[in-house]
């Protein structure tokens, strides 16, 4: 199946409570590299960045060409903006069920271990659906530069401690 891919305008813009526009206007092609340092935390120690009223919640962590975010949505959220951005997203949902809609018509489900693959480019939107909360990985790659403030945690700790191992507290 194929999907269309548009570049979107400043006239499709939505917004998760006017905290980003769906259109990420960042080249693709801009580079943002990482220290070269691990880095171990659990999910549940990484601050958060809280969206539609309380039912969206995301961190991210990076490496030096990919963002890894983790995701959770409450069932019966607000609507979630149709997104677009120049970077391929890969989904995987660890827990509840997806509902992703590809370019304003073609509709998939996706379910607790599977992944889906959205190429840069295509407008998608997501809905939780079901009764229990979506738990979810969305892989960037590249990076998308409005992403890295989700991970200034990580990045602040690598600069931080630049000989040592990196250990979330």
């Amino acid at each position: 199946m194929e999907f269309e891919r548009s570049t979107g305008s400043d006239d499709d813009a939505g917004s998760y409570d006017d905290q980003r526009s769906n259109v990420d206007p960042i080249s693709p092609t801009e580079e943002v590299t990482m220290p070269q340092q691990p880095f171990h935390s659990a999910l549940s120690d990484l601050p958060t960045e809280t969206l539609l009223d309380g039912a969206f919640r995301r961190t991210a962590v990076v490496g030096d060409h990919v963002l890894v975010q983790a995701t959770w949505l409450k069932p019966g959220h607000p609507t979630v903006p149709v997104d677009q951005h120049p970077y391929d997203q890969t989904i995987y949902v660890i827990r509840g069920t997806l509902e992703l809609v590809l370019n304003g018509d073609q509709r998939f489900e996706v379910n607790g271990g599977e992944m889906f693959y959205i190429p840069g480019g295509v407008p998608h939107q997501a809905a939780a659906i079901g009764e229990d909360e979506l738990h979810a990985l969305d892989i960037f790659a590249p990076i998308p530069p409005a992403k890295l403030s989700m991970a200034a945690h990580q990045i602040e700790r690598v600069a931080d401690r630049p000989n040592d191992q990196v250990k979330g507290s």
